[in-house]
């Protein structure tokens, strides 16, 4: 029987309360911050100066994740191609590099502006601590799987995760009754692929809302 836990708080606080080196997998979806501005002026949002302003609020997190995680261990974390340069700089201010870059095809188009190509991927850094090992060698760095539609998802969160997506990643990269932490639970897809996977699960949500709605989605779901 697996151990599934949510946490109502601020997930560098209360990540506190986990001891050294005893976790496995760090698994999470993080606000990407698009449009973030520290200065208030809309004609500089996505400014240089703001992006390197956001690498405060990864390196909060990514501290405490590089804390709790194995030497075995991994850090999973969506991005998008906007974050990925303030990812690269936090993680190298930590002494931490990543280790692959996952593309989630996510089989459909997405929405943009008449200047860019409308997107149909996600990306996801992989950051292995010293002695991590990804056990599948034919494993590609390129994923298909289909993004979850609006009248598919379990919650009203406008970012839900497929949970065989969150089940591959989770699989690929720990063993039954190993411990997994979401720094970010939104709607619950972590938690759900855990207890699916047989696997122990610790999530801490800021938002009353999303921690609401993850709660009721285990509730429903069956386990």
């Amino acid at each position: 029987m697996t151990d599934i836990k949510l946490i109502n708080g601020d997930c560098v606080e209360e990540s506190k309360n986990i001891p050294d080196s005893t976790v496995d997998l760090v698994l999470t979806d993080p606000p990407y911050l698009i449009g973030a501005s520290s200065i208030g002026k809309p004609s500089r949002v996505g400014s240089w100066a703001d992006w390197m302003n956001v690498t405060h609020f990864y390196k909060s997190w990514f501290e405490q994740a590089k804390r709790i995680l194995k030497d075995t261990g991994y850090l999973v974390s969506f991005c998008n191609w906007r974050s990925m340069p303030v990812i690269t700089k936090t993680l190298a201010d930590l002494g931490l590099s990543i280790t692959s870059v996952l593309v989630w095809d996510k089989q459909c188009l997405g929405t943009g502006p008449k200047k860019a190509l409308r997107p149909r991927y996600e990306l996801a850094v992989f950051v292995g601590m010293k002695d991590a090992v990804i056990p599948n060698r034919s494993l590609s760095d390129i994923w298909q799987c289909k993004r979850v539609a609006p009248q598919n998802r379990a919650t009203d969160h406008p970012a839900e995760k497929p949970v065989e997506l969150f089940k591959k990643l989770i699989c690929e990269t720990t063993t039954e009754n190993a411990l997994v932490v979401d720094m970010f639970t939104g709607s619950g897809t972590a938690a759900v692929a855990c207890r699916e996977t047989g696997r122990n699960f610790i999530g801490f949500e800021l938002d009353p809302h999303w921690y609401n709605a993850a709660l009721n989605r285990l509730k429903q779901e069956p386990e």
